[in-house]
């Protein structure tokens, strides 16, 4: 779209743009645009700072109130350092003076277009993300409290314990906090606990060396290892044998784990969480 109160300049501008593949709407006023907007797709705006008795400042704010991802570009033939700045402010997405220079004038709508089509991609992936993995629904109370707990701890790195029967969401809330942390950006690493028996859990937990046993025949980096710079999820963590449990402690602890058949320590960088449907409390009683 051209916004200019200038006849011969946008139908000379609008000219040009046909070269090179761009079909123009044409306003000579800030009515006028503002009625041409909907429900039309404009990629880029072209925008006179000066509209007759209008101002194009305060139209470069109604154009972005309206639609806040539309780059606007602001043209003039009237250019100052204190005019350009007010206009970067308000929401413009560059300055361009008259004359214009055509090449110039190309190269920053395909800038602009660029950078408009990455944000409003960005903003759909955030919000699908938002939508399926790190939200909770709920109208109670105490799971509201529970909510901003997770919250406020998914903005550290201590390690977490979630705590709770079989089907109360201790997954699901483990899933909340890693979508909260900084760490999101890397894959959260999960494992089942229970699925392995003790002579195998060592193996998923740490990895082994090539030739460590019969049948290693390369090297396993381990669910830790995996897990490096990120998050590990370990479901059912109270199943857990009383010696694997010691190595996860140093693991944690020292942030360092050794590979089955291995002679080094491996220093690992993880965010732990663990979840158990066992009462902790009273199996430590028992001894």
């Amino acid at each position: 779209m051209i916004i200019d109160d200038n006849v011969k300049i946008r139908g000379s501008l609008a000219k040009n743009l046909e070269q090179y593949g761009y079909e123009s709407l044409m306003a000579h006023s800030g009515r006028e645009a503002i009625e041409l907007l909907p429900p039309r797709r404009i990629d880029v705006v072209l925008l006179d700072i000066v509209l007759g008795d209008e101002s194009g400042l305060d139209l470069l704010v109604r154009l972005k109130s309206i639609h806040d991802t539309l780059p606007v570009i602001v043209i003039t033939g009237y250019a100052s350092i204190e005019t350009a700045i007010r206009a970067i402010k308000v929401g413009a997405f560059d300055y361009l003076q008259k004359p214009l220079d055509l090449n110039k004038l190309i190269k920053t709508m395909e800038n602009a277009i660029a950078m408009t089509e990455l944000a409003v991609e960005n903003l759909g992936l955030k919000r699908r993300l938002e939508q399926f993995t790190g939200s909770l629904v709920t109208e109670s109370p105490k799971m509201r409290e529970l909510c901003e707990a997770a919250r406020r701890m998914a903005l550290t790195d201590l390690p977490i314990l979630i705590c709770g029967e079989n089907g109360t969401g201790k997954e699901v809330l483990a899933d909340y906090i890693y979508f909260q942390s900084s760490r999101r950006a890397r894959e959260l690493q999960k494992m089942n606990c229970a699925s392995f028996p003790e002579t195998l859990l060592d193996n998923e937990l740490f990895g082994h060396e090539q030739g460590a046993y019969t049948g290693a025949d390369s090297r396993s980096r381990g669910v830790f290892a995996r897990a490096d710079g990120g998050t590990l999820f370990l479901d059912e963590i109270g199943d857990m044998a009383l010696g694997t449990q010691a190595k996860i402690l140093r693991a944690t602890q020292n942030n360092e784990i050794r590979r089955i058949g291995g002679s080094e320590n491996i220093s690992v960088d993880v965010r732990f969480m663990a979840a158990t449907n066992k009462d902790l409390e009273d199996l430590i009683r028992k001894g």
